[in-house]
């Protein structure tokens, strides 16, 4: 009462502590955890004492109270208040704690189990045993931790998007805002057996927003942007909750306002400072994608006036390392070339591109071709079954298909040419990745491989006339019917 001021009607906290001290001396276990509490905080008027606070929590869960037990537990794993930190003394009290229903216990335990702790294995039944008890007891964020648990497949060993929904929604009705967050992500996508409900997802985002979590701030601003909102796209709107997001300290906010900065969105003026600084904070917060930008803007001279190419390369570094694969790949050529900063090291350049190219980046796997062609370094031995895997795996991801084309006209592998030609004929101007078709040009098309290309026009019914690779009229006709175009390359 005195601490609520309900006695004097101004709290008195002074006061308080003296009545927790007798009620603990008399073995009141709340008395002990409340005075334990002020011991461990330094509120009160007490000077923060640790071993204090520690000794007054072990009281008070030798009385059976629960919270102290977990915050006794807590202590423990990080060794405050006592000689050192003990994960199998902290287990211990989260095993009380939790057995006395303190859904805090039940969690941390729950996550011993869950990632492993000195001493623990991992071991996916008890972790779920422990942390579905904490959910059970409300604690939304084991809800939340479960949700990620099956997410992930840390459960079952496989992702499990379903059952990972049910936990993100019993997180989110007990209140815990990362969970309304996830659960707005499932509806935005329509994953886990839920259909896409943009709606859905919006007001999710927005409750999730308004209860402190910056990320759904973000996401929320993303989904202002393109539309799915209003139905129109509200950069305005987009910038507002961008701007929120990153003052809450959500790092992809602040990556995304810096955007919003460099390129005038939103109603903002265009400040290559402003998102130079939100870039470098962001790219601080361990965004790749941001690390990536302020390089660009670096290299291209938008933060100091004049081009730094050397400070540019170090954030394409950055951007890698945080997993950013057009930061590997851009680093690759970096070492590839030996731009200021970095000597040319082929080698390094081909372990950058790799790891582009494994994570589908057409691009670097174009690189690879070339490369191992030989075209880039005397100390790179030509392999050309290299060569020709990364050059077909770069088209598969939508790259230029040319260079495949190229590869396999001068390794007279003419059907095959002619085919990856066709395929490329069959798709609009705008959507072949040739590029204004510029293949087309007779000096490509001569011999083999124009015949091969017949041959495939006529067994589709384009082309009638002889196979004898004549870039004529009749060929030119069969080609602009597949394409439905007229190329200038034809004329």
């Amino acid at each position: 009462m005195y601490a609520a001021g309900e006695v004097t009607g101004e709290e008195d906290e002074a006061s308080a502590v003296t009545y927790y001290q007798r009620a603990c001396d008399g073995d009141g276990a709340w008395g002990c955890d409340n005075l334990a509490g002020h011991f461990y905080e330094g509120t009160a008027g007490l000077q923060s004492d640790k071993t204090k606070s520690a000794e007054l929590f072990k009281k008070a869960c030798s009385l059976d109270h629960a919270n102290a037990c977990t915050w006794y537990g807590y202590m423990a794993e990080r060794g405050e208040g006592m000689a050192e930190a003990s994960i199998e003394t902290a287990a211990a009290f989260y095993e009380k704690a939790c057995e006395l229903d303190d859904n805090a216990g039940c969690r941390n335990l729950g996550l011993f189990y869950l990632y492993g702790r000195d001493g623990f294995l991992t071991d996916s039944e008890k972790a779920t045993q422990y942390l579905n008890k904490s959910c059970d007891l409300q604690n939304g964020d084991a809800c939340n931790i479960l949700g990620g648990a099956y997410a992930n497949g840390k459960i079952n060993g496989e992702e499990d998007e379903a059952t990972a929904v049910a936990y993100y929604q019993r997180a989110c009705d007990s209140g815990e805002m990362s969970g309304c967050g996830y659960l707005a992500w499932y509806y935005e996508h329509g994953k886990g057996g839920l259909s896409v409900d943009l709606s859905k997802a919006a007001e999710l985002y927005d409750q999730a927003c308004e209860g402190g979590n910056a990320g759904a701030c973000n996401s929320l601003g993303t989904m202002y942007a393109k539309g799915e909102v209003s139905g129109e796209e509200d950069e305005a709107t987009a910038v507002s909750y961008r701007q929120r997001a990153c003052d809450g300290g959500d790092m992809w906010g602040c990556g995304n306002l810096a955007w919003s900065y460099g390129h005038g969105e939103g109603g903002l003026e265009i400040d290559l400072a402003k998102a130079a600084k939100l870039y470098g904070q962001a790219c601080e917060g361990n965004v790749g994608w941001s690390c990536y930008r302020l390089a660009h803007m670096y290299g291209s001279g938008e933060v100091t006036g004049k081009k730094d190419v050397v400070t540019g390369v170090a954030y394409y570094e950055r951007a890698c390392d945080e997993g950013y694969m057009w930061g590997c790949h851009d680093l690759g050529w970096s070492y590839l070339h030996g731009t200021e900063g970095k000597r040319v090291d082929v080698d390094k350049a081909i372990s950058l591109y790799e790891r582009a190219c494994d994570s589908e980046i057409g691009s670097a796997c174009n690189f690879l071709g070339m490369i191992w062609e030989g075209e880039w370094s005397a100390s790179v031995s030509p392999d050309l079954k290299q060569a020709e895997l990364f050059h077909r795996e770069a088209c598969r991801l939508g790259f230029p298909c040319g260079n495949l084309f190229y590869f396999l006209r001068g390794e007279m592998k003419w059907e095959e040419a002619a085919n990856i030609l066709y395929k490329e004929l069959e798709k609009s101007p705008s959507d072949s990745t040739f590029g204004e078709l510029e293949f087309l040009r007779p000096a490509n098309l001569r011999g083999e491989v124009l015949r091969a290309l017949q041959r495939k026009l006529r067994d589709q019914g384009y082309y009638s006339g002889k196979i004898d690779g004549d870039f004529g009229p009749k060929t030119k006709s069969a080609i602009k019917q597949l394409c439905k175009c007229d190329p200038p390359a034809l004329n």
